[in-house]
């Protein structure tokens, strides 16, 4: 299962990373937050919301122990449990007043029954970009198989020459084929030519995210170096 508080859908840096989490974790579940940009400020709502420790909120003003108490009560009333996590958990990041403040406002909770059911389930924290959420994934069976991706051929190919001649020659190569099996080798060819080609492309964007991540987590404001990277 995966899970963004997206902060608005519109932004094309958030759905093309939704895009590429599919294609390399193929979750069943996609749960979508805050699709929508709204009016009132993001801040105003998480100040709503109630903290389990002084320990999930970094930087700004710490709050006193007296908040917690509901929310620590909703979870032993409810017999929910914090699911086993990696990465960094202070999952929100944003601004009050003129201090930086990283919290974690993303949880994934189960209940006692979980363990049993689930015993190799965990979520794990991604890297921030497109939203000043972080995307949370959460697995049930670390196991599970993802399913074979499937073929589609990108429009914008159809003009390259070089791809092209590599289609013809695939069609040619074996004219006893059938016309399937002759379909299937062009298809092929067209996916080992996608990735000797995208794959610096690929590299260059990996890298950038990784900068954006570490720009995120920082504990000190740069929206000029931030925004060059979005």
């Amino acid at each position: 299962m995966l899970s963004l508080n997206c902060c608005g859908i519109w932004n094309p840096a958030t759905v093309q990373r939704l895009i590429d989490v599919n294609k390399k974790h193929s979750p069943n579940i996609i749960f979508l937050q805050e699709t929508k940009n709204q009016d009132e400020n993001i801040l105003k709502e998480t100040e709503s919301l109630q903290l389990e420790s002084h320990f999930l909120k970094s930087g700004g003003t710490e709050r006193p122990e007296s908040l917690f108490s509901n929310f620590r009560y909703f979870l032993s009333s409810c017999d929910l449990v914090d699911l086993r996590h990696s990465g960094n958990f202070f999952s929100w990041r944003g601004k009050r007043g003129d201090h930086l403040v990283h919290c974690r406002l993303d949880w994934t909770l189960a209940n006692s029954a979980w363990p049993d059911l689930f015993p190799n389930g965990r979520s794990q924290y991604l890297q921030f970009e497109g939203s000043d959420h972080l995307l949370v994934i959460s697995t049930f069976n670390s196991k599970r198989k993802k399913p074979q991706r499937i073929f589609r051929y990108d429009r914008r190919l159809r003009d390259n020459q070089e791809l092209k001649l590599l289609i013809d020659k695939a069609w040619k190569e074996n004219l006893n084929l059938s016309v399937m099996n002759r379909i299937s080798r062009c298809m092929h060819a067209i996916s080992n030519w996608s990735k000797n080609h995208y794959v610096n492309i690929q590299k260059t964007i990996n890298q950038l995210r990784g900068e954006l991540d570490i720009a995120m987590t920082a504990h000190t404001i740069d929206d000029a170096y931030l925004s060059s990277l979005n």
